[in-house]
C-alpha cells in the first residue's frame, strides 16, 4: 500500500523540472554525480541524563555545508533530555555553520514563527505519550533569531510541513511542496537547512533521502538509504541506542517509501528525456 503514496507522482507532477533544479543547485555546489564520500559527522552534543550516560549527538550532515537532519533543536519532552543551556549552545553551533533555515516535519508542534499558538511553558505530548514523555517541546524559533543577531547573520527562515510520528506523509502534494520549498531556499541565496523532527531519525530521514533523491537521480533507493544511514550513525551515542532506534529512516514504511520515490524520480527523468 505504502508506494500508492507516491507512485501517481511522476504521472501528475512535475518531479523532473524539481530534480532537473536540485541537480542544478547540486552542480553550482560543485559536487559530482555519486553521494560525496566526506565524514558527516557535525560536533554538537548534548548529555544524556547523569554523567555516566554517552552523551548524544544532534545532528549530522547529509551534504556537508548544505543539508543537515537532527533531532527537535531545543528541550523537548523526553526527561532527561537536554536543557536550556544545551539547545541553546547547539543553535548557536548550527547558525556558525552556515544553517540559516530550519524545516519543521513535526504534527506535535506548531510553526516555529507562529508564536501565538505557543503557550509560554512550551508544548506537551497528548495521552498516553505525556505519562512517557512528561516534558514539553520549547519553541526554538525565536532564540534562533536571537543567536543569529548575535553573531550577525541573516534570521533563519522556517519551515513547517507535518508528519505524523514514526508515519509517511499522507499528502503528496504537500511533500512535493515543501522539496519544492527547501529547493527555492537554497535557490534564492540560502546556505543549508536543517532538516528536524523529534529524533532527527525517521521523518527527518525520509525527507533528506527525498532532497537527495532529486539532487542524484541515478542513484537507486538503497544507495541513498545507506548513505542517510551512514550520516546518523556518525553522531554520538547513536551506536548506543535501542534497537528500534538506530535506522535511519526509521521504520520499514518510511524506507519503502524512499526507495518508490527515488523509482519515481529517476522514471520521471528518462520520461522527460523521450526514453520512457
Amino acid at each position: 500500500m505504502l508506494p500508492l503514496v507516491l507512485v501517481p507522482l511522476a504521472a501528475m507532477c512535475p518531479l523532473a523540472t524539481l530534480s532537473t533544479r536540485a541537480v542544478a543547485l547540486r552542480t553550482t555546489w560543485g559536487l559530482g554525480s555519486t553521494l560525496p564520500a566526506s565524514p558527516l559527522a557535525f560536533a554538537s552534543e548534548f548529555a544524556a541524563g547523569t554523567e555516566a550516560d554517552t552523551p548524544r549527538g544532534w545532528a549530522n550532515w547529509l551534504l556537508p555545508g548544505r543539508l543537515m537532519a537532527g533531532q527537535y533543536p531545543s528541550v523537548q519532552p523526553e526527561v532527561p533530555g537536554p536543557t536550556v543551556d544545551e539547545a541553546n549552545q547547539h543553535l548557536a553551533r548550527l547558525i556558525a555553520a552556515g544553517i540559516d533555515g530550519f524545516v519543521s516535519l513535526q504534527a506535535e508542534v506548531p510553526p516555529q514563527d507562529a508564536s501565538e499558538s505557543w503557550p509560554a511553558g512550551g508544548v506537551p505530548l497528548a495521552g498516553a505519550s505525556a505519562r512517557r514523555f512528561p516534558g514539553a517541546f520549547r519553541r526554538y524559533g525565536g532564540e534562533a533569531a536571537r543567536i543569529a543577531a548575535e553573531q550577525s547573520a541573516a534570521e533563519p527562515r522556517m519551515y513547517h510541513c507535518p508528519i505524523e510520528d514514526l508515519s509517511v506523509p499522507s499528502d503528496a502534494e504537500r511533500l512535493l511542496r515543501l522539496l519544492d520549498t527547501c529547493l527555492a531556499h537554497w535557490e534564492g541565496g540560502g546556505s543549508a537547512l536543517y532538516v528536524h523532527c523529534w529524533g532527527g531519525r525517521g521523518r527527518a530521514g525520509l525527507v533528506g533521502s527525498a532532497l537527495l533523491a532529486l539532487m542524484y537521480p541515478g542513484l537507486e533507493g538503497d544507495s541513498i538509504l545507506a548513505h542517510v544511514q551512514r550520516g546518523y550513525d556518525s553522531r554520538a551515542g547513536a551506536d548506543s541506542m535501542p534497537a528500534a532506534l538506530r535506522a535511519s529512516p526509521q521504520t520499514e514504511a518510511q524506507r519503502q517509501v524512499v526507495r518508490a520515490y527515488a523509482r519515481d524520480v529517476r522514471a520521471s527523468r528518462l520520461s522527460d528525456l523521450g526514453v520512457l
